[in-house]
């Protein structure tokens, strides 16, 4: 925080002109400033609150209020966003950034106590695995991955391990992809032994990096439970002359079975209905069959999805 003793020169009491910087009501009260100095600052734009009990002195505009609340959550070195605060932050999460905050700090005595506001976990998180994101400290993303897949299912684990090492979906500000495969294996080995720590691991060896969509993701993982042939992720198949190819979003290369997970637009869509048959035409022109799979199919774990590949693969010759 700013110097409290540098907060204004007496000349300019109206308005108030503050050094730019964070403070507490505390600070603010020691330097000489009553409870209807900080109101009238407030109302004239110089004095911000940021969250109850600390404020932003800035000539500029108001600051964006979740991460001025962040940046103040964060300006102690022991504190770290991480669990769905950091995924929000990294794009894997549609959900946005919304309280409570979540906030990892290294030792019980430094949690932070905000019932609605910040949920606190206590866990050492080394600065090789802590970013500055806008000002922020935030969990890096192969840490941000393992702090969710610690508490999640081995599917969902996936799922975001999926979304973390994709090298074909871009975000916006973020690099791709997100971490590398040994980030996540460093997390791993330095987190130990802990609750939730196998399914992460199984998680991890099952993720590929160029999976487009969670739904792709489960629906491959379907197929592994049902222990069907391991697909390829996202191949392009094409003729000997590079004349006509596709690119399907599961392939059973050895008995030329394409899978294609059709999104919300299928049915709307008519350009996207034109694509459809126009890659129909050239997966049945190379040789193979194509198996479409919907949300319906999905659901009760995929059952549906399942049974509808299956019997294509049976049809081509697979024997299970």
């Amino acid at each position: 925080m700013a110097t409290a003793g540098k907060l204004i020169d007496k000349r300019y009491r109206s308005p108030f002109v503050f050094v730019p910087g964070w403070y507490s009501r505390a600070e603010l009260e020691k330097a000489g400033y009553s409870p209807n100095d900080l109101r009238h600052a407030v109302r004239n734009g110089t004095l911000h609150r940021v969250i109850p009990g600390v404020f932003q002195a800035s000539t500029e505009q108001a600051p964006d209020p979740v991460w001025a609340k962040l940046r103040v959550l964060t300006r102690e070195h022991r504190r770290v966003v991480s669990h769905s605060t950091a995924a929000a932050i990294w794009g894997l999460s549609a959900a946005g950034i919304c309280e409570p905050y979540h906030v990892t700090v290294a030792d019980r005595a430094a949690r932070i106590q905000r019932p609605g506001l910040v949920r606190s976990h206590v866990v050492r998180v080394p600065e090789e695995f802590v970013c500055d994101v806008q000002g922020i400290r935030v969990a890096a993303p192969a840490w941000t991955w393992l702090d969710l897949a610690l508490q999640s299912s081995e599917e969902d684990a996936l799922v975001l391990a999926d979304q973390v090492l994709a090298t074909r979906v871009k975000r916006p500000g973020r690099p791709v992809p997100l971490a590398k495969r040994e980030d996540l294996r460093a997390a791993l080995e330095t987190r130990g032994r802990t609750k939730g720590i196998r399914t992460a691991r199984a998680a991890l060896e099952l993720a590929h990096d160029v999976a487009d969509s969670p739904q792709e993701t489960r629906l491959r993982y379907y197929c592994h439970l049902a222990d069907l042939p391991e697909p390829v992720v996202n191949p392009l198949i094409g003729d000997a002359h590079g004349e006509m190819f596709f690119r399907p979003d599961l392939a059973f290369t050895e008995f030329k079975v394409a899978v294609q997970y059709e999104g919300q637009l299928y049915h709307s869509d008519p350009e996207r209905v034109l694509k459809d048959v126009h890659r129909q035409e050239v997966t049945e022109a190379l040789g193979w069959v194509e198996v479409r799979i919907t949300k319906e199919h999905m659901r009760n774990g995929g059952a549906a999805a399942i049974r509808k590949i299956r019997a294509k693969l049976i049809e081509r010759g697979w024997r299970s």
